[in-house]
């Protein structure tokens, strides 16, 4: 577990690119997927905060796009793509959809961020393999993936990351 705090003006930054995102999107038209019955534009600043929190654990430069998103990977570290899945509760199971793990749309690995601004904990990750069980199925509003925290592998220190590119870059 790796608790990181954000700046103020980190925060700013974290609302204004959700705030961005998510009126983008709804504006070209693209399908609102999400299945949380929270405040979606909470949803939105909250990922990117989650972004943030893990680019600046690892000393990368976080994906600040607002354009059109097709639920690519975050980042890329040590030749695996990764996609940071956020939640506000600190007893959250990583969630990770059907679609999220098809052929062409899979991340490597996926990383459960916990918290709200201004305070977020990377809780641990899993790798594709790790998730893609049927027996990790489970009926919340739909049909997902879920590990518990405790099913989670540890976050990698920052000394054992050797490959430190953005896949959208800046």
């Amino acid at each position: 577990m790796v608790v990181i705090q954000l700046t103020s003006i980190e925060c700013d930054l974290c609302r204004r690119v959700g705030q961005a995102r998510r009126d983008g999107n709804r504006a070209s038209g693209v399908t609102d997927l999400l299945v949380a019955k929270e405040n979606p534009y909470h949803m939105d600043i909250q990922g990117v905060a989650a972004e943030l929190a893990f680019a600046k654990h690892y000393n990368l430069y976080p994906p600040l796009d607002v354009g059109i998103r097709h639920g690519t990977a975050d980042f890329e570290m040590n030749g695996r793509s990764i996609d940071v899945k956020q939640s506000d509760y600190s007893d959250a199971r990583l969630i990770v959809p059907p679609y999220k793990l098809e052929e062409g749309r899979a991340s490597d690995s996926y990383v459960l961020v916990t918290g709200v601004l201004p305070e977020l904990v990377l809780r641990g990750h899993a790798r594709k393999e790790d998730l893609h069980k049927s027996f990790n199925l489970v009926k919340l509003r739909s049909i997902v993936y879920a590990l518990t925290i405790d099913q989670l592998r540890p976050m990698p220190k920052r000394h054992e990351c050797t490959i430190r590119t953005n896949l959208r870059g800046a």
